[in-house]
């Protein structure tokens, strides 16, 4: 009966401190509001990105966002963002595709998927590629809605041995 006892006061304990670690800040579930404005800023980027214009492309990022892209290693900072933008082949074709956006008051996450093409220097035709990303959002001081972190991957099989993918 000792050990039943102290298991209920344990459970209780662990929900006070659960509940204590969330904090008021993290109640509530996502606003249409807010959903509304992740759907706006995606629309927004997307264009961005299709266009080539990462300045404005980044600035959907927190100065302290974390991108992480296939096959390299994480990008820390919008400035770093950026610098690794300027570096991607000229887009040509960009539609971001959103399955999911769920979150809580201040901070959503979002599931999707990608369609885009490019047209990197000496390649005859553009390349295509297919994938799925996750972006978690985190709601500024100013009500505006900005990417914390991301990964994407591609659908495609990586290419063959001795393949450049091109």
């Amino acid at each position: 009966m000792k050990g039943l006892a102290l298991f209920v006061l344990g459970a209780i304990i662990g929900l006070f401190v659960g509940a204590l670690w969330i904090g008021p800040e993290r109640v509530g579930e996502l606003s249409d509001e807010g959903v509304a404005a992740i759907n706006g800023a995606v629309d927004r980027y997307s264009q961005a990105f299709a266009t080539n214009d990462w300045p404005t492309f980044v600035t959907h990022y927190a100065e302290d966002a974390v991108a992480m892209p296939p096959n390299a290693p994480a990008v820390q900072g919008r400035a770093a963002i950026l610098e690794m933008a300027e570096s991607w082949p000229t887009v040509t074709a960009f539609s971001p595709m959103v399955a999911e956006i769920d979150g809580c008051r201040d901070l959503a996450f979002l599931r999707g998927s990608y369609t885009f093409s490019v047209m990197p220097e000496g390649v005859p035709e553009p390349l295509e590629d297919t994938g799925k990303y996750i972006e978690i959002w985190r709601q500024q001081a100013d009500g505006s809605w900005l990417i914390a972190a991301e990964i994407w991957n591609s659908d495609n099989p990586p290419p063959a041995p001795g393949e450049t993918g091109q």
